[in-house]
């Protein structure tokens, strides 16, 4: 589909596309990558597998950076979200009744990330990791035969 769309799309589009894709994703990023951190710096989970002091706080020093990135990119202009739409001299909404739902919308958005990220930092690890011997049961639900 990503080939189909790209070769489908020429000029700014193609731009435009990317710029899409460049958003949600970053969006989504901290979603994987703080609870990736949470588990590997967990001495519970991964006990003698877990990254050391020195990986743990750049683990979180890098989870962090890409979570403050992501809130101001959402934010400013040139971000190619909501910042594009509000703020500066570009801005294509002006004051008005859908400037401010929108405004409402990109706090509720940065108030949910915040607060998720800040749920995932603080979730107490609740189980140790299985052993690496443990045996796991192959699930064939989806798989052809």
């Amino acid at each position: 589909p990503c080939c189909i769309v790209a070769l489908s799309l020429r000029g700014a589009s193609i731009n435009t596309a990317i710029d899409i894709v460049n958003a949600a994703l970053s969006v989504l990023l901290p979603f994987a990558l703080t609870p990736l951190v949470k588990y590997c710096t967990s001495k519970k989970f991964m006990g003698d597998y877990a990254t050391g002091p020195f990986e743990t706080v750049f683990a979180w020093c890098l989870a962090f950076a890409v979570y403050l990135v992501n809130a101001i990119s959402i934010s400013v202009p040139g971000g190619g979200m909501f910042g594009d739409m509000l703020f500066g001299s570009s801005a294509f909404l002006k004051m008005g009744t859908a400037w401010a739902v929108n405004f409402v919308i990109m706090i509720a958005v940065q108030a949910f990330l915040l607060a998720w990220n800040v749920y995932i930092v603080c979730l107490p690890v609740a189980a140790a990791m299985q052993p690496l011997q443990t045996e796991r049961v192959l699930e064939m639900e989806f798989s052809v035969n």
